[in-house]
């Protein structure tokens, strides 16, 4: 199915903001600069914008994503309702 381990080592864009200071903006410009030099991977993980499901579950692609969100069952559109996260 495309999952992957969240415990073993995924960082959000988010991260970078705590935990520098920085914006969101130059945050995914850092991990894409990273991605871009193959030091990391991007992944992703679903959030429903409905019952705000997020599960722990994040995939390697986007066409790994769940159609239906396992908590309220409604559809997802996967390029609105997923989180970009980056494994290493």
């Amino acid at each position: 199915m495309g999952v992957i381990d969240k415990n073993n080592s995924i960082i959000y864009a988010g991260d970078l903001v705590s935990k520098f200071g920085i914006d969101i903006k130059q945050a995914y410009e850092i991990l894409e600069f990273m991605r871009d030099r193959e030091l990391i991977e991007r992944a992703y993980e679903m959030n429903s914008s409905i019952c705000k499901c997020i599960n722990g579950e994040v995939f390697n692609t986007i066409m790994s994503v769940p159609d239906n969100c396992p908590k309220c069952e409604r559809e997802i559109d996967c390029l609105e309702e997923t989180i970009v996260a980056y494994k290493y």
